[in-house]
């Protein structure tokens, strides 16, 4: 699989993926884990940016699509999304850059540009 890369937003920093969903991909292309978080964020980064991956997971394309994003989004609760119909929910997949307006991949995304805010009860 073959994304395009922008340098557009090089704020969105690679440790906003929870480690865990790193390490899997890595692991998912046959790829040694190293070993420190550092060392291990940074292969990520690298194989990700230089296309060198056979496998994405979920949370490691919401990032990209967080990655390239270059317009502008307004940020919404958790409430705000449980709420939102299909139709715009598909509304603000569209405006992120995706065609995938599974909740969760647009909660990941907001999450990574910083435009998604938890509700407090848990």
């Amino acid at each position: 699989m073959k994304f395009i890369l922008s340098k557009i937003n090089l704020l969105i920093s690679i440790t906003v993926i929870p480690l865990d969903d790193i390490k899997d991909f890595l692991q998912r292309n046959n790829l040694k884990l190293p070993k420190t978080t550092k060392e291990i964020y940074e292969l990520a980064e690298s194989t990700i940016l230089n296309e060198k991956a056979d496998f994405y997971s979920d949370p490691i394309i919401d990032w990209i699509i967080a990655y390239n994003f270059n317009g502008n989004v307004e940020s919404h609760s958790e409430k705000e999304i449980l709420r939102m119909t299909k139709e715009n929910l598909s509304e603000l997949s569209e405006r992120l850059g995706s065609d995938n307006s599974d909740i969760n991949s647009i909660i990941n995304v907001l999450f990574y540009l910083g435009k998604f805010k938890p509700s407090n009860k848990r």
